[in-house]
């Protein structure tokens, strides 16, 4: 059922500002055109001012179908304006989502106008921590009955901040401060010691729970409470600072005065007194309440960009690894097994596509095993770049760091398997790889580790890495073919900030500028990692050098130019590979991840082996859906 629009979900994937609407003040609170053009102008402030993502709520039944809409179109708002005046709305709070929404589609209720309470589950369960509002309800003037508004009952279990001129001063506002207190919600009036009246800023004695001055304190209180496991609402009462704010508070007396007269008792309340109101301050209390809604949208905004801001500084923080390097969709092809593979014709086989790129292969392994990353990178503004960000998911970091080209089209590599599913030839159309942003030194003052393809300019590299070393951060680096480690080894000074290494044989031939021998005898191997690790990292540098078939050597060297080498043959088992290309990631991200969770040098290889074998086992994507921390079972 639930329907988010286009921009609400592309603002909550990229964890940027949102502010939830509720749809009630436009069905029940404000008569047509009023309504229109305040949300407009809401929606509008929100957007150019601010840069703030406005998401308005409200139910709609149609084609048959109900739907919960977060975020609706300049249509649908129209439509939902002048709905109440042609009676095709009902007020739904929390307890009538059901209903409504499971009812036939017969009645003339096409739209459903979410209340404080139902807007802020609906707000909640798509993750928008900040809702604006008028005003919220409270404990009713009942002297026999105990009439409580759900408002209080959702703040009291569901986590979002709620920025209102306070409670409806057709309440009892001293009973709704006290009861909300009973109810554990945290109360705050901004920039005062007196709890305001909605329309007026005085209660008349009521005193503020606790008084809050900026929205970075407010914004930090929310985020605290939230790492606190607390699970309930907070509400921001900012005091309406409207002229007429006195005058509609007379009236109010007089409208709850016939309202009792005429026996109007429970939702029908509100509606009837509002619609009073107006008409005895000749319109003074409809332009107060415009007034303090353009005031609380303003603070709103303020208060979600300060949100928006700690919550990525925090996943921020928890990130340990920053990935820089290549994205790229993958296209291999592999001959029918047992056929071999005939150059200069037409093979019969399997052609598969899947997201690649050796740094980003390694961020989402990271990722499955559960050390999250940001990652730098680029991709063209098309369909493959837009698909390729969508399914890192949420778990990667990518905010800003994604350099997204309007002329360069998405990396594509296309890789042709032998019968043996090993390597025999690959095109690479990489020039977008020109484009990957730095990390600003920011990103490093928390970080453990630096993992580097070789994708990016050389330039590029080299200032990433010296970054990093100023912060004491290590760099673990992937030479990703010949060409890149041919070019990557004529920088002394690079190599110099290299703490680990994954190549291949001929990789490490190539790092040392010399020509690919076949054949590598396992003295010439220890002759030729003893000559790279002098070139890397002095105090201590380590080499995975993968073999393919032959297993793995761990080369290392400890100040001052000690060496040892670890042979690891292939795990012996029987196993079916059908693609080896992302192999060597697999076990790259996986080394990474244990020797960042304390692990040592041994134990890290052979987790790297095991997974790496998950990966060749894998058909249909170059990292394995099984990889995840059973690997360190």
């Amino acid at each position: 059922m639930l329907r988010i629009h286009p921009n609400v979900e592309s603002a909550l994937f990229e964890k940027k500002p949102v502010v939830a609407l509720e749809s009630t003040l436009l069905t029940h609170g404000l008569p047509y055109p009023e309504n229109y053009n305040l949300v407009c102008e809401i929606q509008s402030k929100l957007c150019e001012e601010y840069g703030v993502t406005p998401a308005t709520i409200a139910l709609q039944k149609r084609n048959n179908k109900s739907e919960i809409n977060v975020g609706l179109s300049e249509n649908e708002i129209h439509d939902l304006c002048i709905s109440s005046e042609e009676d095709r709305a009902s007020k739904v709070t929390t307890r009538d989502l059901a209903f409504f929404l499971s009812s036939c589609t017969g009645s003339r209720k096409i739209w459903g106008g979410t209340t404080v309470a139902s807007t802020m589950y609906i707000a909640s369960l798509v993750g928008i921590h900040c809702f604006v509002t008028g005003g919220t309800g409270g404990v009713h003037r009942n002297d026999n009955i105990l009439d409580i508004s759900s408002d209080l009952i959702e703040l009291s279990r569901t986590p979002v901040l709620v920025i209102s001129a306070g409670i409806k001063s057709i309440l009892d506002i001293a009973q709704t401060v006290e009861t909300l207190e009973t109810l554990g919600v945290p109360t705050a009036v901004y920039k005062s010691h007196e709890f305001p009246a909605f329309f007026s800023p005085n209660s008349h004695g009521v005193p503020s729970p606790y008084v809050v001055h900026s929205a970075s304190e407010i914004a930090n209180a929310f985020v605290t409470q939230q790492n606190l496991g607390i699970n309930s609402g907070m509400l921001i009462a900012v005091p309406n600072d409207s002229s007429a704010g006195e005058r509609v508070e007379q009236a109010i007396q007089i409208a709850l005065n016939e309202a009792k007269e005429k026996n109007i008792q429970g939702r029908d309340v509100t509606p009837f007194v509002l619609k009073k109101i107006n008409h005895l301050t000749k319109g003074d209390s409809l332009k107060s309440n415009i007034s303090l809604i353009h005031n609380n949208v303003g603070i709103g905004a303020k208060i979600a960009i300060e949100i928006s801001n700690l919550q990525r500084k925090k996943e921020s923080d928890m990130h340990q690894v920053i990935v820089m390097g290549g994205s790229a969709i993958d296209i291999v092809a592999k001959p029918i097994s047992g056929k071999p593979l005939l150059l200069g014709t037409s093979n019969p086989g399997t052609c598969v596509e899947s997201d690649g790129g050796v740094a980003r292969n390694i961020c989402e392994a990271l990722c499955r095993l559960g050390t999250k990353s940001i990652f730098y990178s680029a991709v063209g503004n098309d369909d493959r770049g837009n698909s390729l960000l969508t399914r890192l998911g949420n778990n990667v970091l990518h905010q800003n760091s994604i350099h997204i080209s309007n002329l360069l089209h998405t990396a594509t590599y296309l890789a042709i398997l032998n019968e043996a599913g090993e390597l025999s030839t690959a095109i690479a159309d990489m020039d977008i790889m020109e484009n990957i942003p730095l990390p600003p030194p920011e990103d490093f003052h928390n970080a453990k580790m630096l993992v580097m393809d070789a994708n990016p300019p050389l330039s590029k590299l080299l200032q990433a890495a010296k970054t990093a070393v100023d912060h004491q951060v290590q760099v673990f680096l992937e030479p990703t073919s010949i060409p890149k480690a041919r070019e990557i080894g004529s920088s002394q000074e690079f190599l110099s900030c290299v703490t680990y290494a994954s190549p291949n044989t001929y990789e490490l031939m190539a790092l040392l500028d010399m020509d690919v021998m076949e054949n590598v005898s396992n003295e010439t191997l220890s002759n030729l990692a003893k000559k790279l690790l002098s070139k890397m990292k002095e105090e201590e540098a380590h080499l995975l050098i993968t073999q393919g078939e032959k297993g793995v050597t761990q080369a290392s060297k400890y100040y001052p130019n000690q060496f040892s080498f670890q042979q690891y043959p292939v795990i012996q088992k029987s196993i079916n590979i059908h693609n080896s290309t992302g192999a060597g990631d697999t076990l790259s991200a996986t080394f990474l991840h244990a020797i960042l969770n304390g692990y040592d040098l041994e134990t890290a290889v052979q987790f790297g082996m095991k997974a790496a074998t998950t990966s060749l086992e894998c058909k249909d994507r170059a990292i394995s859906s099984k990889l995840n921390n059973s690997i360190f079972e």
